[in-house]
């Protein structure tokens, strides 16, 4: 190894190994239940500052893929059932990597200690619902994407209705693989080819 790329492999450890003990000492509640349940929760994002960084949860977020009312109604759905977490003030992630993968470079996430979550019993909830509409109104999924909401919140109800939340025992959550959503104030992210899985768990002993 030549010596500029050795000092910077060193100067990318000592970052890590300090960005390790922020998170040992802030994020001591998901550390728990990643040793738990050894895995962890990923998250792929196509903008961020850095390998390792800290972010804030959005209070405000606005929906990529669907119409902000089928979200507004599905955040009411949410509410009126007693949950605190919605798709508006979250961060989606997985145990999957795969799932986090579509969405760009993966980052294992860690929220800081005080974050509440909510998951529900099958996977993606947007695909999960555009399949049901689709079967449900017997179409396309290109024309059941130019309807207007009001043309399909019916359906995209129905849907809602028939999926189990849940927002106790994030360990069972990470197992089954499925979305999780994730509300807080903040979270630390780690991008997972800076330091793989197994590296993780040694680094947090």
């Amino acid at each position: 190894m030549r010596y500029q790329e050795l000092l910077e492999y060193n100067n990318r450890s000592i970052v890590v190994d300090k960005f390790i003990t922020t998170i040992k000492k802030n994020c001591s509640e998901i550390i728990d239940i990643y040793k738990e349940t050894n895995k962890v929760l990923y998250r792929g994002s196509r903008k961020y500052p850095s390998d390792c960084f800290k972010g804030t949860i959005r209070q405000d977020r606005r929906p990529m893929s669907t119409y902000i009312d089928i979200q507004e109604m599905i955040n009411e759905y949410l509410s009126k059932q007693g949950f605190s977490t919605n798709r508006s003030n979250c961060l989606f992630c997985s145990s999957t990597w795969s799932q986090a993968m579509i969405y760009g470079r993966v980052f294992i996430i860690f929220p800081k200690n005080g974050f509440h979550f909510l998951y529900s019993d099958k996977d993606d909830l947007f695909s999960g619902m555009c399949d049901y509409i689709c079967s449900k109104l017997h179409m396309s999924e290109t024309y059941a994407r130019a309807m207007k909401p009001d043309e399909y919140k019916q359906a995209a109800m129905e849907y809602i209705q028939q999926r189990k939340f849940s927002d106790i025992d994030l360990a069972t959550g990470i197992r089954s693989g499925d979305e999780i959503m994730i509300s807080g104030t903040e979270y630390y992210a780690i991008a997972a080819p800076v330091m793989n899985v197994k590296e993780l768990f040694n680094a947090l002993q």
